[in-house]
């Protein structure tokens, strides 16, 4: 009895002993939470699996790869995206604006792009769009739902939106009078219209969104460890340097406004 009371005592002792290298080797995973604003930013792997390509995704992947650390990205509207963010730790929404409201709220890793929002519509029709916000109001306006143009149409006392979701044929419902205007960031609306084969010029920017020219970020739950954060921070750091972030967004990582944040507290969304 004593040689088998001794084997299992060493072998408690054992694993007693290995436990905490152990958890000191799991390696935490990043899970990141984004919404796309249109299906164009969706491809489908050999496995048949929808999978996003957009520019903050892609940058995404390099910052991941760069800090070698795992990760899974979860396409959710940022009505849950950022209740995860507030409520879970490891979790990281993209992309995300910068504000004095949400400065302390979260850990920021680094800017995604610096954008220039409008409300767009048809060059046919741009004898009749507006030119100022208020002359937009009275038009019908598409939106996707709790995203940072949506926050910020209401904030601004927009009464005619139109919920759509990212798989609405917005062009179509403009064309068939379903919709007037869509708001988007100069960049991503250049890429959509590249990415669907349509003409650079298909709409116009007809009125500036200045609350949403703005900068985008990747925005880390402040429940994440620290020594996360510094990683992913670090990383990014490094991808700046390397001109990966440069390849990958088609501009300059700017010199300075890395911390400036914006007066408005909206919800980001490309």
């Amino acid at each position: 009895m004593r040689p088998t009371i001794w084997r299992l005592t060493s072998f408690a002792l054992l694993v007693c002993s290995l436990m905490p290298r152990l958890a000191l080797s799991q390696e935490p995973v990043i899970h990141a939470y984004t919404q796309l604003r249109s299906t164009a930013d969706l491809v489908t792997d050999a496995e048949g699996r929808a999978v996003p390509v957009d520019m903050g995704t892609r940058l995404f992947r390099v910052l991941m790869e760069e800090a070698g650390m795992d990760y899974d990205i979860t396409l959710a509207p940022w009505a849950r995206n950022i209740q995860a963010l507030d409520n879970r730790p490891n979790v990281l929404a993209y992309t995300f604006v910068r504000s004095t409201e949400r400065e302390d709220k979260y850990y920021w890793v680094g800017l995604v792009q610096t954008i220039e929002s409008y409300l767009w519509g048809l060059r046919d029709n741009q004898a009749n769009l507006p030119d100022t916000l208020e002359a937009a109001r009275d038009y019908r306006v598409g939106s996707i739902r709790d995203d940072a143009y949506d926050s910020l149409l209401h904030a601004l006392d927009f009464s005619n939106i139109v919920h759509i979701n990212n798989a609405s044929p917005w062009l179509t419902l403009m064309e068939r009078g379903r919709i007037d205007l869509v708001p988007y960031s100069e960049l991503a609306m250049k890429n959509y219209l590249e990415r669907l084969g349509e003409p650079a010029d298909r709409v116009v920017p007809v009125v500036e969104l200045e609350a949403l020219s703005t900068g985008l970020y990747f925005a880390l739950s402040k429940q994440t460890d620290q020594a996360v954060f510094e990683r992913l921070r670090q990383a990014y750091q490094r991808i700046v340097a390397n001109g990966s972030y440069q390849r990958i967004v088609g501009q300059p990582h700017p010199e300075s406004g890395e911390s400036a944040v914006t007066s408005g507290g909206f919800d980001a969304s490309n």
